[in-house]
């Protein structure tokens, strides 16, 4: 039997994004130590469309930060997806209407209002937003602003836990790797996929990398 002088082992845990110094600190001191990587590379569109929008006029529905550069947001309603966009979005002087926790609340209650919407986006998503639309037979203007691209990599565990930040991060993790320890994941549709792969799922309190980070400490200490 150990005794109770034994240092304890860390728990080991893969993030799929790369995370702050004072995050990573907070890891290890609740025993958590964090192998950090960027499993996916986001590309802005230099020639992306530009979206032309009058102040009131219509709704855009944003469910990423990655699609903030697309457009002059001063005065534009806004729907999104997590806190961190809509204080990113205030910040940028949008009115931003509602905050969801994920992408199919958002375009829910977007169809529900009867708004005219415009979806600003990456290149690979899921289809939550078109699907809801199309069911409802509501129309959407969909705009892509950006790619996502995989950079997966191997990466030897055994890992005790997994934090994934978007579909794309979980694909991009399974490219090249195969165990399945318990997902930590930042919103219900990251999780679905997680879940496709066969992880155990753990849902974020929030739509925010901390939450997702906070969520693993409360795991592992619990």
């Amino acid at each position: 039997m150990a005794s109770e002088n034994e240092p304890k082992e860390m728990v080991e845990v893969l993030s799929t994004r790369r995370l702050d110094a004072a995050v990573l600190a907070e890891l290890a001191e609740a025993g958590i130590h964090c192998t950090a990587h960027d499993f996916v590379d986001i590309v802005p569109r230099a020639n992306a469309p530009e979206i032309q929008l009058q102040p009131h006029e219509g709704t855009v529905l944003v469910s990423s930060q990655n699609a903030l550069h697309a457009l002059d947001w001063n005065g534009v309603k806004v729907r999104c997806v997590g806190e961190k966009t809509a204080e990113q979005l205030r910040s940028r002087g949008a009115e931003v209407l509602t905050v969801h926790s994920g992408a199919a609340s958002m375009s829910e209650h977007a169809v529900a209002m009867g708004e005219t919407c415009t979806f600003v986006c990456g290149s690979t998503r899921m289809p939550t937003v078109e699907d809801t639309f199309k069911r409802e037979g509501a129309a959407l203007e969909v705009v892509e602003v950006y790619d996502t691209l995989h950079a997966s990599r191997r990466v030897d565990g055994p890992w005790d836990g997994i934090l994934f930040f978007s579909p794309s991060g979980v694909r991009s993790y399974h490219a090249s790797n195969a165990q399945l320890p318990p997902s930590f994941c930042i919103g219900a549709t990251t999780g679905a996929v997680a879940q496709s792969f066969g992880h155990p799922v753990v849902l974020a309190s929030k739509s925010t990398k901390l939450a997702v980070v906070h969520a693993a400490i409360e795991h592992f200490i619990s």
